[in-house]
């Protein structure tokens, strides 16, 4: 009876410790994924997302691209489902924002000037769009572990 009591228990925590590593793995792997979305999300709400300039807009695209890309890549390492599903609901949500962006700035510079309520529902689109990036990274962050906001992506201790 007591040999059984001890190989579940050491079962368990042999369970336990490899549930930890894979954790641990994931954060190393959705780090930078979390940082780049991050630095993406900033170069969007910069302005040059919606520059004059294709290659600046290019450059932001590109970044967003590869930001959202990494974020759905730690999904595949996830420990668990919800924190592969924060993933990839942050990645959905920087390329919403992206889009949101886009399609104001071609409303924008369309060949016929937008109504005020075209312009106000982009605006919507885009300050909607931008809370949930904000949202889903702010629970990101929680699931790995690093401060929100936090572009070096640092853990948290405490």
């Amino acid at each position: 009876m007591v040999l059984v009591i001890a190989i579940v228990l050491v079962a368990l925590l042999l369970r336990s410790r490899k549930r930890r590593a894979a954790a641990a793995a994931w954060r190393l792997a959705a780090l930078p994924a979390l940082s780049d979305a991050q630095l993406a999300r900033e170069s969007l709400r910069s302005g040059n997302a919606a520059s004059d300039d294709p290659e600046i807009r290019g450059a932001v695209a590109v970044q967003v691209d590869r930001a959202a890309i990494a974020l759905e890549r730690a999904v595949g390492s996830a420990p668990d489902q919800q924190a592969g599903s924060t993933a990839t609901t942050a990645a959905g949500a920087l390329r919403g924002l992206a889009f949101a962006i886009e399609a104001d700035r071609l409303l924008r510079h369309g060949p016929t000037a937008p109504s005020g309520l075209q312009l106000a529902q982009a605006d919507e689109a885009r300050r909607a769009r931008s809370a949930e990036l904000d949202a889903a990274l702010a629970r990101l962050s929680t699931h790995i572990g690093s401060r929100p906001g936090s572009h070096a992506g640092s853990p948290a201790t405490g």
